[in-house]
């Protein structure tokens, strides 16, 4: 989070690891010590981390979304 100067969760998994797009569960099931990793290191408030998070969580459903269609 800090070499790669992430500003956010989804920027953490999307543009930085890539996680996103190369795991299977789109990381998912790292989301909540990703966010609590990032907000310790970058000084979050709480309401700040858990919005961040949930818009992660959304990014992902989105993503997803085609395959319901």
């Amino acid at each position: 989070a800090e070499r790669e100067l992430a500003a956010t969760v989804s920027d953490f998994f999307i543009r930085r690891t890539q996680l996103f797009y190369r795991d299977h569960d789109q990381g998912l099931d790292a989301v909540d010590a990703v966010t609590q990793c990032m907000a310790e290191r970058l000084n979050w408030t709480a309401e700040f981390a858990d919005k961040s998070a949930e818009e992660y969580r959304d990014e992902v459903a989105r993503s997803r979304a085609w395959q319901a269609g």
